[in-house]
């Protein structure tokens, strides 16, 4: 499942499905930063994903993967 993606000098976010309005492109493609912001994280969040970034002949690169762990919500301090 795609969750977001850039194209034509404007970034897309999931409309649908698990993310729906959670998504958020945070990254600068002018600095090769492709980076979202997911809000509202639920254990069900809890995965791999992988950024899988192409714009040929400039950037042809191998997938990268981070692994999402979602834990309990707790309070520092007093």
């Amino acid at each position: 499942m795609q969750i977001a993606h850039y194209g034509g000098g404007e970034a897309y976010t999931d409309n649908k499905g698990p993310f729906k309005d959670r998504v958020e492109f945070v990254g600068n493609p002018k600095r090769r930063d492709g980076s979202i912001l997911i809000k509202n994280l639920d254990f069900s969040d809890n995965g791999t994903f992988t950024c899988d970034a192409k714009n040929p002949p400039d950037i042809v690169g191998r997938p990268s993967n981070v692994r999402l762990l979602v834990f309990e919500n707790c309070k520092l301090g007093n």
